[in-house]
Formats: C-alpha cells, structure tokens, sequence
C-alpha cells in the first residue's frame, strides 16, 4: 500500500499552510485597498485631504510599539473650529515564532487615531484602560473610573487636577475613547480597524471602523473629550 514519508508530508503540510497564509493576505490587501478608497471618497466629499503612507506625520506623539510606522493612510480636515487628522494604523509587534504548533506569537493590532491639532501648549495627561491589573499614577476620586482606568500625567495636583469629573464620566459610560494631551496635540486612539470587517461586510456598511463609531463620530468623540477639557 502506498504511504507518504513522514519527510513527504512535513512538506504537504508546509505548502499548504504557506498557501493559505497568501491567500490570508491576499484578502486583507483587498479589503485594506476597498477600504482605502471608500474613506478617500469619504474625505474628498467633506473638501478634507487624503494620504497614503506614514511619511510626514502631522504630529509628533509617539505611538506605542513604534505604531506611528504602521500608519496606512490618514485624512486631515477641519471640523467646527477645530483641526484634526484621522488615521488609520495597523502594525505588528513581537516575534513570528512557528512551532510544532504552528503558533505565531507575533501581535496585529489596527487603531483608529484622531489628533486634535491645538493651538495652545499643555502639561502631558496620558489615560488608558487597566491592563491586566497594571497600576497607574494615583487616582481621580472617581470610584469606577479609578477601577477601569489608569492615568499618568505631570500636571500640579495628579491625576485628580488633570481628569475632570465629566471626563471620567464620559470614560466610564464609553462615550469617549482612551486619550492623550501633550503639548498641542490631543491624540485619541481605539482598537480595531475596518479592513478585518470588511471581508465579511459590504464596504458602504464596515465604514465604521469600529462596531458601533462611524469615522465621524470618533472625531467627534475626539473633539467631545477636548471640549470637556477645555482645551483649545
């Protein structure tokens, strides 16, 4: 009876999952490229600019794991008074490690940022969700967003002088995303990304970016957190 070598089908074995890792891909060029397009339609009807790359970024916040490379496009325009760019980021950090398992350990992540471009300077505030029990830098006395949230800042006073009650609200209810204010940028930033969406979705429909937030209302999201501050 005919039998592969263990060598034979290591190989099989091999091919196949090389071939399905470029047809992976494949799928996301194509929904990362329907994407693209959408949103550039998008930007151009509002009379707002659309680029392609990460080169020249139009703020200086670093984003964590080196993100600010991984920026595929972004979209610049004024809403209200207020100056903003949308981007959309979508990098890898870690090892692509393949073992008997054939595990990665490698990390995609896809954001969606929104900076408000400001025209005065202020002291650094950084506030992101509580990972894995990780302890932030005092609290704000608001009970459930001391629980869910941390906060680092230098501002006079901590966390409780750099946090307003009606922003720690608004963090608690979801109705704003996790921020950062450092100078004269105000860099909003939430996980996920439109492209994994639309493979499963029309275009027209995955334009969100994120479950439940159009690109329209994370700057306005974006623009919510600054009013609430008072920042301008």
């Amino acid at each position: 009876m005919f039998s592969w070598s263990a060598g034979v089908q290591v190989a099989v074995v091999a091919a196949v999952l090389v071939g399905l890792a470029l047809a992976g891909r494949g799928i996301r060029a194509s929904a990362d490229g329907a994407y693209r397009r959408h949103v550039a339609g998008w930007a151009r009807e509002r009379g707002w600019g659309f680029r392609v790359g990460a080169d020249d970024l139009p703020w200086r916040y670093r984003l964590p794991h080196g993100a600010n490379q991984g920026v595929r496009f972004r979209v610049d325009g004024v809403t209200g008074d207020r100056r903003f760019t949308l981007a959309h980021v979508s990098h890898k950090w870690g090892e692509d490690v393949v073992g008997p398992a054939q595990s990665p350990v490698a990390k995609r992540v896809d954001l969606t940022v929104v900076v408000l471009h400001l025209r005065n300077d202020y002291p650094a505030v950084e506030v992101e969700e509580r990972r894995g029990g990780a302890g932030g830098y005092g609290v704000v006395g608001h009970p459930r967003f001391d629980e869910l949230f941390a906060v680092y800042t230098d501002v006079p006073g901590g966390p409780a002088a750099a946090v307003p009650a009606a922003v720690a609200e608004a963090q608690v209810r979801g109705e704003v995303p996790e921020w950062a204010l450092r100078g004269r940028e105000l860099v909003c930033r939430e996980t996920g990304g439109a492209p994994a969406r639309i493979r499963n979705a029309k275009v027209a429909q995955a334009v969100g970016s994120l479950p439940g937030h159009t690109l329209e209302e994370q700057v306005a999201r974006a623009v919510r957190i600054a009013d609430l501050l008072g920042v301008r």
